[in-house]
């Protein structure tokens, strides 16, 4: 059988068949041009025998690649199994490996170098290094492996991989005999030029390349992604937003905080408190009363000690009377109301009890003594729900807009009816009403209780401030 002589270096000689020779050529110079820019690599084993420093290759077999880290031929763990099934089903015929390098210089991985050791730990074998150069150019390289370790480079540079350019031998199992290049221009060499050459395309364009069996078909180019961009651009607008968030959070008052206004009767006077520590009272200038008693209603200015003392005494003339406290600063205009629907009026026209220093005692002038009370204690709200208004229909708010709702507290302290007035003002009213309603009928309280203790149910007015 006529051998092609690849390789005569440190003592070995490596013989394979024109075939042999032909097809590694025609698939590494395939992959070279199945991409634009870099090619794509491919590699398998070498079968063969070897008979004492000679070895000789009459076969081999391409081990699939999904290319799942890149062009290069890197294995996965799937290609690495299938493998291990090629070296396994030819077992004792497999006398080395090859690979092609498509953009980068041919050299043995560690990758390799370990599946050497594991794999052939005893005796020769060959590692066949090919570089397409073009779509018409292809050289190599040998290596060699002794009980499973790599030997030195023998310093020759590569040689052309061509069945036209590569010393023919005579193989036999006495030996191998040289063939003189007359011989083989009679008959071997008109056998090896009569093989077709491979049909290619021009260089650096992609081709179609159909799937052969175990070997799938190689995707065209793609050009390099710069996901990165947006990425960082999103990054970078969250944190920007995010510290201006933070900022307009901390130098930007709240747009609402209860004042906690609530009234009690105290024999025959109203005694109405609030929370002086809460922000809208602490940062008030200014602030005014507005009392509406038995339909009859009246504004009393509060100045700055008034507000700061937490309580005002009135005095009733009707058991129906709803108080409101409106205060003004720097975090705009809070207001709060509160109804008592019985309460205990005075007997007599007497003027207002005597109060301490910095709380307002306004009384109003006589009149028919109202009818027994029977609620000692209002109702307090225990729990609150504000409404959640959409970013676009507060844009749409220009000033701040006051929603009373007028609520029945029955005697577990459930809100059962809440109404708003939903007929004044516009579309943007009417919505802001609704949402009101709907958030006050969650709102619960303690209920409110008789001079006895006896849990009863009540009215009580809140109120809800939208701002922009």
């Amino acid at each position: 059988m006529a051998f092609l002589e690849c390789e005569s270096r440190i003592g070995r000689r490596v013989l394979l068949t024109d075939s042999v020779v032909h097809g590694l050529r025609t698939l590494a110079i395939r992959g070279f041009v199945a991409l634009r820019r870099r090619g794509m690599e491919v590699g398998g084993m070498l079968l063969g025998s070897g008979a004492g420093e000679i070895v000789r290759i009459d076969g081999f077999v391409e081990v699939p690649s999904e290319h799942r880290y890149g062009p290069s031929f890197t294995l996965s763990e799937t290609d690495e199994a299938e493998r291990g099934r090629i070296v396994a089903e030819h077992a004792g015929n497999v006398t080395g490996m090859f690979r092609s390098f498509t953009s980068r210089d041919p050299m043995v991985s560690d990758g390799d170098e370990a599946f050497v050791r594991d794999h052939f730990p005893h005796g020769e074998f060959v590692y066949l290094l090919l570089q397409p150069l073009s779509a018409e150019e292809c050289v190599a390289t040998v290596r060699f492996f002794r009980n499973g370790q790599l030997l030195p480079k023998s310093g020759e540079p590569a040689f052309g991989f061509d069945a036209r350019r590569m010393g023919v031998a005579e193989a036999s199992q006495d030996g191998v005999t040289e063939v003189p290049q007359e011989e083989v221009a009679e008959e071997p060499q008109e056998e090896v030029a009569a093989a077709p050459a491979p049909v290619l395309p021009p260089p650096f364009r992609r081709t179609e390349v159909s799937a052969e069996p175990g070997h799938p078909a190689l995707e065209p180019a793609r050009r390099p992604s710069r996901w990165w961009i947006p990425v960082i651009a999103c990054l970078l607008l969250g944190i920007l937003g995010g510290g201006f968030y933070s900022w307009r959070s901390l130098y930007r008052p709240p747009r609402w905080e209860p004042i906690g206004l609530d009234a009690g009767p105290d024999g025959g006077r109203l005694v109405l408190t609030w929370d002086t520590n809460a922000s809208p009272v602490r940062a008030a200038a200014s602030g005014r009363l507005n009392v509406n008693d038995g339909g009859v209603s009246r504004d009393i200015d509060l100045n700055v000690g008034q507000i700061h003392a937490g309580k005002y005494i009135y005095t009733p003339a009707h058991d129906n009377v709803r108080l409101r406290m409106t205060l003004d600063g720097p975090y705009g205009t809070v207001s709060e109301a509160v109804r008592v629907r019985t309460v205990t009026a005075a007997n007599a026209p007497t003027p207002s009890q005597p109060v301490p220093a910095g709380v307002a005692d306004r009384s109003v002038p006589p009149h028919p003594a109202p009818a027994p009370s029977n609620i000692a204690m209002p109702p307090a709200v225990v729990r609150e729900v504000r409404p959640r208004i959409p970013e676009g229909i507060r844009a749409r708010i220009d000033l701040p807009i006051v929603i009373q709702v007028e609520v029945e507290v029955n005697s577990q302290g459930r809100v059962v009816h809440a109404s708003a007035n939903k007929q004044a003002g516009d579309s943007l009213h009417r919505y802001l009403a609704e949402q009101s309603e709907k958030s006050a009928r969650q709102w619960r309280f303690k209920p409110g209780r008789t001079k006895a203790g006896a849990r009863v149910a009540s009215n009580k007015t809140i109120q809800f401030v939208f701002t922009h």
